[in-house]
């Protein structure tokens, strides 16, 4: 979170010497959203679309902060948009397959992470699919996406936590003791609890 607050007055300062410039804009935007900061990122995002009404990023973005802040009706409102829009760029459905999910929508989450994936095969999109399928409890699905996320980026160490954690839904203990076990290997501190809980003299 450091570098993101660094990066705040770096951003405003390119904005204030250039107010039309769009893409500073956006990443003020996406700064002051990270940080939890939606009003701010609101403000920003409006002023980007003014510039260019078809920065569906900005818009996907634009509608996630308004929802953080409770603007539901406004969120709604800029998802309609997007809808209508002939979207050409995977970011923005991972964007909106994140705010489906957090309004408790995971089949229309899954459906547009599905679309980002039929432009472009990522690790990180089969790994939230894979993730949206656990809420759902569909472990066999769930499995079988973190799979593909794995061959993709073999370093991907959520990837191996996520399985593993799935696994053990399944009953599947010797093989999620092993994912839970790589996923620490490669860093994944959380996996400590889980293999402690899971694993020990297993």
């Amino acid at each position: 979170m450091g570098k993101v607050n660094e990066a705040v007055p770096c951003f405003e300062n390119a904005v204030s010497l250039s107010p039309n410039h769009e893409k500073a804009g956006f990443y003020l935007g996406l700064v002051n959203f990270m940080k939890g900061d939606y009003k701010k990122a609101e403000k920003s995002f409006e002023k980007v679309l003014a510039i260019n009404p078809e920065n569906n990023l900005s818009r996907a973005y634009y509608a996630f902060a308004l929802h953080n802040s409770g603007n539901i009706n406004k969120s709604g409102e800029q998802l309609e948009m997007l809808v209508d829009n002939e979207v050409k760029d995977p970011e923005v459905y991972s964007v909106l397959a994140k705010l489906y999910v957090k309004m408790q929508q995971p089949d229309k989450a899954i459906n547009l992470i599905g679309k980002a994936l039929s432009m472009q095969e990522r690790a990180e999109y089969y790994t939230m699919r894979g993730d949206v399928y656990a809420v759902k409890k569909d472990f066999v699905q769930s499995v079988r996406d973190y799979d593909k996320a794995i061959n993709l980026n073999p370093d991907l160490a959520s990837a191996y936590y996520t399985r593993g954690m799935a696994k053990i839904e399944l009953g599947y203990k010797e093989d999620a003791c092993n994912d839970l076990n790589a996923a620490f290997k490669k860093g994944y501190v959380k996996a400590i609890g889980a293999i402690q809980k899971n694993c020990v003299n297993k």
